[in-house]
């Protein structure tokens, strides 16, 4: 009797970075799911890159995707079905398209909860078609909440750090025919941008002022205190600081190279230049305009939202006394 054997297919997707906005998008979306929905489901975009270093020339070429975006999918879901709403997730993509984002694409799905699930094979196919490639070349990101047990109603759960995994389809064959969808775990690492790198780092540091705060007032470790305008100014301080420091720096490398000290280095002084040519040059007139016309439009805002605070109040006084 031959012996028939079951060989799942190589992965296209070989590695894949992802945004940490993206999964604060994830969060987000599972916090402000409907009652009784055990998870939530949504759309990835982001780019693609070809490239043969995983698996050289015979291979064909693998995946490296980059996942900077995402948005919501309505979906109902049952232990053997699972309908996406297939039209909302179709608008919503023109609209992310038509909002300055062409260059962004499909690059998979995302999902709490789990993925060791016959619906999950059938959700996976269907990006892959939306995506036009095979389901070994769509993502698939795993996000676990970090919440165990009843946390959110105080009945011992307890809350961990969420977890983050990336998954991709192998198709499994038969004497070289289809038989099935599984999904497996590829390579992935969480990666900042700059921006959101700095806003990660305000966002530590104010944690962990906010668990300093709450050792002694009853708040709790890690609560987040409502910032104060002294603690702005010393915010402010303390960039204008690092900037001054960063300009010392400069002026002393530039000064020794026009002085024959230092070799000068021509990516740096074409960085220099483009800095330079980024900041907007004006005179002391021009300044001392666009701030009073900025100060004057301001103070216009402030009145018209004033006198909208006074219509509303004398609006609902009339009421009161019409009654």
């Amino acid at each position: 009797m031959d012996c028939v054997s079951v060989l799942p297919s190589k992965p296209g997707l070989a590695w894949a970075r992802i945004s940490p906005t993206v999964v604060a998008e994830v969060l987000d979306h599972y916090t402000r799911r409907s009652p009784g929905q055990e998870r939530v489901i949504g759309t990835l975009l982001g780019t693609v890159r070809w490239t043969r270093r995983w698996g050289g020339a015979a291979a064909g070429g693998h995946a490296e995707v980059d996942v900077c975006g995402s948005f919501a999918v309505p979906h109902v879901e049952d232990a053997d079905e699972v309908a996406l709403d297939v039209e909302y997730h179709q608008r919503m993509l023109s609209l992310v398209r038509s909002a300055g984002a062409p260059g962004l694409e499909v690059v998979g799905w995302y999902c709490t909860g789990w993925v060791d699930h016959n619906n999950s094979a059938v959700i996976h196919e269907f990006y892959a078609h939306e995506c036009g490639v095979g389901v070994d070349s769509v993502a698939c990101l795993l996000v676990e909440p970090g919440v165990s047990g009843d946390a959110e109603g105080g009945d011992g759960g307890t809350v961990r750090d969420p977890l983050v995994g990336v998954y991709t389809g192998v198709v499994s064959q038969l004497g070289g025919q289809s038989m099935s969808t599984d999904l497996t775990p590829v390579g992935h690492e969480v990666v900042p941008s700059s921006g959101e790198r700095i806003v990660l780092d305000v966002l530590t540091k104010v944690l962990g002022s906010g668990a300093a705060a709450g050792e002694g007032d009853g708040s709790g470790p890690g609560r987040l205190q409502p910032p104060s305008a002294l603690n702005e100014l010393a915010s402010l301080e303390r960039s204008l600081r690092r900037l001054l420091d960063a300009l010392d720096s400069v002026l002393e490398y530039v000064g020794d190279v026009i002085s024959g000290d230092e070799i000068g280095d021509p990516q740096v002084g074409r960085l220099l230049l483009e800095t330079c040519a980024a900041i907007p040059h004006l005179c002391g007139e021009a300044y001392d305009q666009s701030f009073q016309s900025s100060v004057k439009d301001y103070l216009v805002v402030l009145y018209l939202s004033k006198l909208t605070s006074a219509n509303l109040v004398l609006s609902e006084r009339l009421l009161t006394l019409g009654a």
